[in-house]
This record gives C-alpha cells, sequence and structure tokens, in this order.
C-alpha cells in the first residue's frame, strides 16, 4: 500500500496521472553579448591576433548559440597596413567568418569616403553579412537618414528577440574630414534611443534592447538606466575614447543596467551577462571585459587563411624595411619629427599637424629596430594629403593652442609666434604646411588663407620617403627629419 501512494505520488507530481502539466525551467535564462570597440584593423596584433579572438568568440557562439551575441561599436577598419590597404576588407571578410551579428557606425569609418562604406552593404560583389548600424546620421539637405545605415537591427536567439540600436555621438563631427562629413550631421543620441526603445519593443515585440553606441556616454548612462517599461535599454555598448571600464548602473526599476568600454585594437572582449525571467524580460545584467592574449584560444583555421591571405599581398609592400632606429623613438618624439617633416618636404616656414593624428600604438620604437613601410602605416594610418598656404602669425598662435604640434623650429610664448627664435608680427603672413583633416576644419583660418596649395602627396608618403633618404648611406635614424 506504501508503495502504491508513494508511485502515485511520483506520477501526480510530473503530471502524469492523465492531466498535462507544464515544468517550467530550473533558472533564469541569460543572454550574452560580446563587444568589440575601435579595433582599428588590428588583424594582425601579437599579443592575440583577430583569428585568436575569433576563434573564442565562435566557440562562445558554437557552445551557446541561442544565446550569444556578439556586436562591433565601430571604428573597426582604418588602422594598419593589412586593413587600410583593402579599404577594410580583411575585417569584414573575418567578421563574417566569426559571426558579428551587428556593427555601429564610428567616425572613422568615414574616413575613406561613404563610397567604401556603402559597397559593403549594397548587393553587389563582395557584402557584410551583418547590418551597419546608425540611427542619428542625417542628410543635412534632407534632413532624412542616410540609406546606407540601419538605426536598428533585430535578432533572434531562439524565444529571445534581441534589438540592437545603433548611434554615434552627436558632435564627432569634428572628428571627421570636413571634405567628407560636410553633407552630413549627427542627431542628439538620447531621445533617439528612447524613440527606438519604444518602437522596438512596440511594434516588433522586443524583449532586449541593446544600445550600441560610438560614444563614451558614461555622463548619460544614469538616465538610460532610468527608462523602464516600453522605453527601457537593458545594456549600453560604448566606443571611441579606447577607455576601459564596465559596470551596472540601477535605475529607478531597481534592475541593474550594464554597461562597458573595452579598450582598442582589440585588447579587450566586452562581455554582458543578462538575466531574463520566463516572459523574457531582464531582471539584472552584469558587464565585464575580458583580456585578450594569445592563449585565449587557439587560431581558427578559416580565419588564418583569411588573414595570411591579406598579409602576404600586403607584405610586399609593408615589409620594405627603410631604415634602422638609432635611438629609442617615443610618441612625443616622433610626433615632432613628423612636423619638421611636412615643413621640409614642402618647404613652407613652418609644419602644424594635429597630434592626434601620429598614433600612440605605433610607439614606441627601439634603438636597433628596423623601420619597416608598415610602421609608419601603424604611426599615421590615415589617408591625409598636404597642403599649404599662407595665414597671420596670430591665427598660428590660436590654431596651435588647440592641441596642434608645430615643427621644431617655431614655438608659442607669450601669445607670439616664434620662428627660428625670431618673434613674428601678428600681422606677418607665415607659410604653412598641414594636413588637410586640419586644413579643411572651417573652424581654423586656412580655408581662407592667400595661395593655398594641394600637393596631392599623402603625409604618410613624405613620412615614409624621409626615414629612407636619411638611412639610404646606412645611417640610422635619430628621430629627427634631416
Amino acid at each position: 500500500m506504501k508503495r502504491y501512494i508513494i508511485v502515485l505520488l511520483i506520477l501526480l507530481s510530473y503530471g502524469l496521472a492523465g492531466c498535462e502539466q507544464t515544468i517550467e525551467p530550473d533558472g533564469p535564462e541569460t543572454l550574452t553579448i560580446y563587444s568589440i570597440n575601435d579595433f582599428h584593423g588590428d588583424v594582425l596584433d601579437e599579443d592575440g591576433n583577430f583569428s585568436v579572438i575569433g576563434n573564442y568568440l565562435m566557440n562562445q557562439k558554437q557552445t551557446n548559440p541561442e544565446n550569444t551575441v556578439i556586436i562591433s561599436v565601430g571604428d573597426m577598419f582604418q588602422g594598419t597596413a593589412i586593413s587600410n590597404m583593402s579599404n577594410g576588407k580583411v575585417v569584414v571578410e573575418m567578421m563574417n567568418e566569426i559571426g558579428f551579428d551587428a556593427m555601429t557606425i564610428g567616425n572613422h569609418e568615414f574616413d575613406w569616403g561613404i563610397e567604401v562604406l556603402s559597397s559593403y552593404r549594397d548587393g553587389v560583389g563582395f557584402d557584410a553579412d551583418f547590418p551597419f548600424l546608425s540611427a542619428n546620421i542625417a542628410e543635412k539637405a534632407t534632413e532624412e537618414l542616410v540609406d546606407w545605415a540601419e538605426p536598428y537591427a533585430i535578432v533572434e536567439k531562439g524565444d529571445i528577440k534581441v534589438g540592437i540600436i545603433g548611434l554615434i555621438g552627436q558632435y564627432l563631427t569634428s572628428s571627421i574630414s570636413p571634405s567628407i562629413i560636410e553633407p552630413f550631421e549627427f542627431l542628439p543620441e538620447f531621445s533617439i534611443a528612447r524613440e527606438l526603445a519604444y518602437e522596438l519593443r512596440t511594434e516588433h515585440d522586443v524583449d532586449v534592447v541593446i544600445l550600441s553606441i560610438h560614444s563614451n556616454t558614461t555622463y548619460d548612462n544614469q538616465a538610460y538606466a532610468n527608462l523602464t517599461g516600453d522605453y527601457q535599454i537593458d545594456a549600453v555598448l560604448n566606443g571611441h575614447t579606447h577607455s576601459l571600464y564596465e559596470g551596472e548602473l540601477e535605475g529607478t526599476d531597481q534592475i541593474a543596467m550594464p554597461y562597458v568600454q573595452s579598450g582598442s585594437s582589440g585588447s579587450h572582449i566586452g562581455k554582458i551577462t543578462l538575466s531574463l525571467d520566463e516572459n523574457n524580460v531582464v531582471t539584472q545584467g552584469q558587464a565585464m571585459n575580458l583580456t585578450v592574449q594569445a592563449n585565449m584560444a587557439a587560431e581558427n583555421a578559416v580565419l588564418s587563411e583569411i588573414m595570411n591571405r591579406y598579409n602576404e599581398e600586403v607584405e610586399l609592400i609593408a615589409g620594405e624595411v627603410i631604415g634602422v632606429a638609432g635611438i629609442t623613438i617615443e610618441r612625443g618624439l616622433g610626433t615632432e619629427w613628423a612636423a619638421d617633416v611636412i615643413k621640409l618636404a614642402t618647404n613652407q616656414d613652418i609644419g602644424l599637424i594635429n597630434m592626434g593624428g601620429i598614433r600612440s600604438s605605433g610607439f614606441p620604437i627601439y634603438q636597433n629596430d628596423n623601420i619597416t613601410v608598415g610602421d609608419i602605416w601603424e604611426i599615421m594610418p590615415f589617408d591625409n594629403y598636404v597642403k599649404t598656404v599662407k595665414v597671420k602669425a596670430e591665427d598660428i598662435v590660436n590654431v596651435a593652442y588647440s592641441g596642434m604640434q608645430l615643427s621644431l623650429n617655431a614655438y608659442i610664448s607669450g601669445g607670439f609666434l616664434y620662428i627660428d627664435h625670431e618673434m613674428i608680427d601678428p600681422d606677418t603672413y607665415v607659410s604653412v604646411a598641414t594636413i588637410d583633416y586640419v586644413f579643411d576644419n572651417p573652424s581654423y583660418p586656412f580655408l581662407t588663407g592667400i595661395d593655398p596649395f594641394a600637393t596631392g602627396v599623402l603625409f604618410r608618403d613624405y613620412l615614409i620617403l624621409n626615414i629612407r633618404e636619411l638611412c639610404q648611406d646606412g645611417s640610422k635614424w635619430m628621430g629627427q627629419a634631416s
């Protein structure tokens, strides 16, 4: 009798006594979002190349195919010889293989012009298998959003419907060459994110809303965390400033909204884990950064084949040794050298460049290191052309205070410009060599200067030529232009 009662109770508990019963899952479901920001084409990084990073992400996706999302937060292509020489195609091809779900457009996606970016999503020839996102890039002429980017993507992971909103920082137009960005404007981010979260939830029945924004929004993230109901944003992915941070902010609904930015050049992978209840409502979130190392995963055979195929072509050019370093050269000395090169190459009174244009990732160059064409691509990855013009000395003083590097023969003291240790009268015109990124900025005086001239020569080519000439007789480069 006791055995009969025990068996009956067991059967009833499992719903096998003639009536159906739904068995609930043992615990909450999770969604994991992996993100990379500001990769800058660093496919071959020795600390963990893109084959290693990609294999790690592919393994995570294979292990949890219905719970894993992979997103780029922008600035993926521009920055290295292997990527620049292929206009980013090597990165796109590897992202396709890895299985990225979406990519937000960053400011450096504009560097080669919109034609290059849009060609990867035009349905003609080679294309990206993932959408390019930006919900706030508009044409000035029409005030309509551009047609080469989507405002958001919707991906389904098992029974979880995920909406990914892409945005770019409203004020990052100043980080783009004026000649390229002139037709476009970036609209305010917060109101758009709020409206699209509502649209995704009410019109598309999305369960989870992720904001992927190429900007540092640490000062705005609390406002995002406070959005609730149909306006709720469940996680924020940041980029642009190359910062390394992660955290959670509790909103008015007491739910922790995670946010993350993951360095640059593939140094880290952002990882956000969201917990969902049985109705696919996010109940909690956690953020962390994973440090990329060569032993994070084995290289993936397919990814390595893609990487090596492009590298073999690039090495024919980028691998050429043009000199040897006679001393260890840090970024500061390298920036001074670059400003001197542009002056000497064009025979102007002074050279002037923006300090941000000489990238820290290319330094240090150690004493006795071979210097290759590829090294100069890393130091100066942008396709900036050199221009010359005459402007007043007082204009140079004002520009120099905005974060510029002058050639070593010039400096500012007491509000005056000095050239070769001689104070220049503020109304005196001086000839200046600079790059189009600086020249074309309407905030500066160069567009209205006297005798403007476009050399048609890339700044990078002048840098390569200078080291090649200095070292042609076996001499070592000492970090100087002459």
